[in-house]
C-alpha cells in the first residue's frame, strides 16, 4: 500500500499502531557502487555521507543538533544497488525530523571545507576495510566475480581522491526526484502524520526524470591475495546462477535459511575450519550470486578446510538435505521475522530492500514468499549451482602458497 504526496512522491506505508514509535525511511534507487563511475568509485558513498553536512539551506551542526536533542535515531547506507536514509522518533517528533529532512532533500550545494573533510573520513574508511582482510575479502570475491566492471571494481583510495564536490552535487541532484527516490513510512503513525508529510516533503519541487544505467558486468577470475594476515587464510568462493530467482519469489533468501546452521556445523564444530564461516546470496538486477566466505583459519588446517568445503557443496546439492535443513530452519525464521515486527526500522530496511530486490512491496507478501520453498525450487536452483564456473579468492601471508 503506498500513498502519493502533491509533488509525486510515493510512500510506502506499513501502519501498525501497537508499536511506539515511528520509522522514515528515504530511499534512493539506482545509485550504490554498481551505479558509480568507474574511474570514480565510491561516488554514491560519499555522497550519502554529505547528506548531514551543511548545504545552503541548513549547517551541519543544526543537523545533528536537532536530530540529537530530540532523540531521534538516525543513519545513512549505501548498498551496491540503492542508497537510504533512516529515522525512527517518537509520534509527536515527527515534525522536528521533518524539519531537518526538506532542507536536506531540497539542498543543491555543500561548503567546500565540509567536503574535504568528509572526503577524507571516507578516504579514511576505504582504507581501514582495504586493510583489513576479511573487509577486503567482500571487496575481491566481486572483482573475482566481474572483473574489471561495473560490479566488479571497488572503491580505493586513488578513486575517492578524484571525486569533487560538484560530482558529489550533481549526483544527489540527478537522483532526488520522483523516479529515483521513495519514502517508506512505518510504525504508530496517524492519518494526520501522513498530511503533515505532505505538507513539508510533497510541497519539495523534486523533478519527475530519474536517473537511469545499465551497470555492466564483466568476466574475473579466482585471485591469490598476498597481506599480512599472521598466516591465517581467509577464503571466499562466489558464484554467479545466471538468472534472476527472486522474480517469482526470493530463493536464495530462502537458501541463506538453510545453510545457516550447516555451514558453522560443518566448518567449524566437525573440522575445526574458520571462526565466522558463512554462506549467503545477493540478489542483483538480472542475477543471483551465492557466497561461501570463510574468515580466517590457521594454515595448518588447509587439507581439513578442503574436506570441509567438498561436505558442505554434497549437502548443498542434494535437494533433499535442503529441503529438510529449510524445514529446520522454520523456528529461526519466525524469530526473525518476529524481530523485525517489533520494530518500525527493522521493518523498514526489510522492506526497502523487498521493494528494490524483489519488487515485493508488502512485509506479509515478502515473508509468505520466504517460507515457501518446494522440493522443485531446490532443484531449479542446484540445477544453476555449476561449480565449476565458482570463482574463489584466496588472502593469505607471503609464501602460504606458491603460487
Amino acid at each position: 500500500m503506498y500513498h502519493i504526496l502533491d509533488n509525486g512522491l510515493k510512500v510506502y506505508l506499513d501502519r501498525d499502531n501497537s508499536l511506539r514509535t515511528i520509522a522514515l525511511f528515504v530511499v534512493f534507487d539506482q545509485i550504490g557502487f554498481i551505479y558509480d563511475p568507474i574511474d570514480k568509485k565510491g561516488l554514491s558513498h560519499l555522497t550519502e555521507h554529505m547528506f548531514f553536512r551543511s548545504n545552503e539551506n541548513i549547517s551541519g551542526e543544526e543537523i545533528l543538533r536537532t536530530l540529537s536533542l530530540n532523540g531521534i535515531k538516525f543513519n545513512a547506507f549505501t548498498s551496491n544497488m540503492y542508497m537510504g536514509l533512516s529515522f525512527e522518533f517518537l509520534p509527536n517528533l515527527m515534525d522536528k525530523c521533518l524539519g531537518v529532512l526538506e532542507p536536506i532533500l531540497g539542498a543543491r550545494k555543500f561548503k567546500d571545507d565540509e567536503f574535504e573533510k568528509e572526503k577524507t573520513i571516507v578516504i579514511t574508511e576505504t582504507e581501514m576495510y582495504l586493510n583489513d582482510p576479511g573487509s577486503r575479502l567482500n571487496k575481491e570475491i566481486d572483482h573475482a566475480l566481474f572483473g574489471d566492471s561495473d560490479y566488479g571494481l571497488y572503491d580505493t583510495k586513488d578513486s575517492v581522491a578524484r571525486i569533487t564536490k560538484e560530482d558529489v552535487e550533481r549526483w544527489k541532484q540527478c537522483h532526488t526526484n520522483t523516479e529515483n527516490m521513495f519514502l517508506i513510512l512505518s510504525g504508530n503513525f496517524t492519518d494526520e502524520h501522513l498530511d503533515l508529510l505532505n505538507k513539508t516533503l510533497g510541497s519539495l519541487d523534486l523533478g519527475n526524470k530519474g536517473f537511469k544505467k545499465d551497470p555492466k558486468k564483466g568476466q574475473g577470475s579466482s585471485k591469490f591475495v598476498q597481506m599480512d594476515t599472521k598466516d591465517q587464510i581467509y577464503y571466499g568462493l562466489g558464484l554467479r546462477l545466471g538468472k534472476k530467482l527472486t522474480s517469482v519469489k526470493p530463493y536464495t533468501m530462502a537458501l541463506d535459511y538453510t545453510f545457516f546452521s550447516q555451514v558453522p556445523l560443518i566448518f567449524r564444530e566437525k573440522y575445526g575450519v574458520g571462526y565466522y564461516p558463512l554462506f549467503e546470496s545477493n540478489v542483483l538486477i538480472d542475477d543471483s550470486v551465492i557466497y561461501l566466505m570463510v574468515y580466517g583459519f590457521d594454515r595448518s588446517a588447509l587439507d581439513k578446510f578442503y574436506k570441509a568445503k567438498e561436505e558442505f557443496f554434497e549437502k548443498a546439492l542434494d535437494p533433499d538435505v535442503v529441503i529438510k535443513e529449510f524445514e529446520n530452519q522454520k523456528n529461526q525464521m519466525e524469530f526473525d521475522k518476529m524481530k523485525t515486527l517489533e520494530n518500525p526500522w527493522s521493518r523498514c530496511k526489510i522492506l526497502a530492500k523487498s521493494i528494490i530486490k524483489y519488487g515485493i512491496e508488502a512485509l506479509d507478501e515478502y515473508f509468505n514468499k520466504m517460507y515457501s520453498l518446494s522440493k522443485d525450487d531446490a532443484e531449479e536452483v542446484i540445477e544453476l549451482m555449476d561449480l565449476d564456473k565458482a570463482k574463489e579468492v584466496y588472502i593469505y601471508k607471503e609464501n602460504i602458497f606458491d603460487v
